[in-house]
């Protein structure tokens, strides 16, 4: 088999990262790689008590409990686990899934085997602790065969990597503890002022201050639509229908605006950048040919403006949606390391 780990910054970030991979194993966000439905093995390690109320590892248990996975015995549950070494108090969450791949065999034939992969999650404290942790040990492990834990130098240093431990634990709640007070409550008291990069209210005032009073109603029309796809997500067909409609409409605005499409908008993109932005935005669906020219439209405005952080971000949610999670995490990290750059982002 092989594994990959994800590390999260927050540790409350960890049950949104379990969450998408549930998505992703049970193909409820589009292509997966996965096999679907199916884990060989799901567990948690906590040195925390295994029944501490709203803790992460409780909370991430019942999102896998919910799942109603089906594991390679049919008869495997998650499962919140003691630390493998008691002493060492390693935490973090492992997920074991399988990716069908198709081998060759001597004789010709073309076999699918399931491969599994291990996927582990942890935060970024988490993370440094067991580097170190594991460096420590590695350098006895070289010198000694089997069990180290009774090796004089590892009982030198285990009382320090506890209190290490210790530490780390702190500064991982501490840190949800500032996003929780800080980050989170200041975006919902700064609401309008932290808008989503999915957010048309600007589009929307500047398109109008541009544009002949002889588009406005069917500006209107086309951004009410498009809004109302977007608080439909929960209701797929509902969505898609309400994100067709708005993706005509625009289509028509743009076709019909071809004479003032160069025009410059007050914050220096274009009217054409706009509308087309808006397009492709409604071109978010699980038909191929769509999101192909979605892809396009995001790829030209990023070759006009590079530094756009929107163009970026909504190419990376196109391909989350088509199952490309490669080309999906470089083009949010291109989001990421543009934002000082990109004016347009307040």
């Amino acid at each position: 088999g092989c594994g990959f780990r994800i590390v999260t910054v927050f540790q409350t970030d960890i049950l949104d990262v379990v969450q998408d991979l549930i998505t992703l194993i049970k193909h409820e966000g589009g292509k997966s790689p996965f096999l679907k439905g199916r884990l060989k093995e799901a567990v948690i390690y906590t040195n925390r008590p295994v029944d501490e109320e709203n803790s992460v590892h409780v909370l991430a248990k019942q999102l896998i409990d919910n799942a109603n996975f089906v594991f390679e015995d049919n008869g495997y549950a998650p499962k919140i686990a003691e630390p493998e070494n008691k002493k060492s108090g390693y935490s973090s969450i492992h997920l074991v899934a399988f990716v069908p791949v198709e081998v060759s065999r001597w004789n010709g034939e073309i076999e699918t085997v399931h491969q599994t992969v291990e996927i582990q999650v942890r935060d970024i404290f988490e993370e440094a602790w067991g580097e170190v942790d594991h460096a420590l040990r590695y350098m006895v492990q070289r010198e000694q065969d089997g069990d180290i834990e009774d090796h004089p130098r590892v009982a030198q240093w285990r009382p320090h990597l506890n209190a290490l431990k210790t530490f780390a634990d702190g500064c991982s709640q501490h840190a949800s503890l500032i996003k929780k007070n800080a980050i989170d409550a200041a975006a919902v008291i700064a609401g309008e002022e932290h808008l989503s990069v999915d957010s048309a209210s600007d589009a929307i005032s500047e398109l109008q201050e541009i544009l002949p009073a002889t588009f406005h109603t069917e500006l209107r029309q086309a951004f009410d639509c498009r809004d109302n796809a977007s608080r439909a997500l929960d209701n797929p067909t509902e969505s898609r229908e309400l994100f067709d409609e708005a993706a005509d409409m625009f289509h028509k605005l743009i076709k019909r605006g071809k004479m003032h499409l160069d025009k410059k908008l007050e914050s220096t993109r274009t009217v054409g950048y706009r509308l087309e932005m808006e397009l492709a935005y409604c071109l978010r669906t699980e038909d191929a040919s769509k999101r192909k020219q979605a892809i396009t439209i995001y790829n030209d405005q990023l070759k006009a403006f590079p530094f756009d952080v929107t163009a970026s971000y909504r190419l990376g949610m196109i391909f989350r949606i088509g199952g490309q999670m490669v080309e999906a995490l470089k083009a949010f990290l291109d989001a990421g390391k543009n934002l000082d750059r990109d004016s347009t982002i307040k």
